[in-house]
């Protein structure tokens, strides 16, 4: 995982950064698993038992942030996508912003996503894991 400068930003980096009031950190993954969507986080949000998300990008890349800052990771494959429907672009935005309103709640086994369909425990773990090997890559 490395961090994005502003110039190398996606379309979807640089709407969510000029949609929201706090600071957004950017990061592109290597791993580029079928299916592999961005995913964003609050940077004060609890990683591992006593360490935040800010912790951890201090530790490994020595990025000091804000707890309220946004950390947004996406795919090398979605940030160098030449260009975006607009339907595609406003369904991403529209995921990231709803999972960032919507605070993260373990002891709830089933959420529900956007479209009003059901998210099983099962693929809320595998985002979650995708988030942490990511952030170890």
């Amino acid at each position: 995982m490395e961090i994005c400068e502003g110039s190398n930003h996606s379309p979807v980096a640089r709407m969510l950064s000029s949609l929201l009031s706090v600071p957004t950190v950017c990061f592109t993954s290597k791993l580029d698993h079928e299916g592999m969507t961005a995913c964003a986080c609050i940077a004060g949000e609890e990683v591992m038992p006593g360490a935040s998300l800010a912790d951890v990008l201090f530790e490994e890349f020595e990025i000091e942030v804000s707890d309220d800052t946004v950390i947004y990771i996406e795919s090398a494959a979605m940030n160098q996508a030449k260009d975006y429907s607009a339907e595609t672009l406003g369904q991403a935005i529209g995921d990231i912003l709803v999972k960032l309103a919507v605070p993260h709640q373990t002891e709830n086994p089933v959420g529900v996503a956007p479209e009003g369909h059901v998210v099983s425990q099962q693929t809320r773990d595998k985002q979650l894991s995708w988030q942490r090997e990511a952030l170890v890559q």
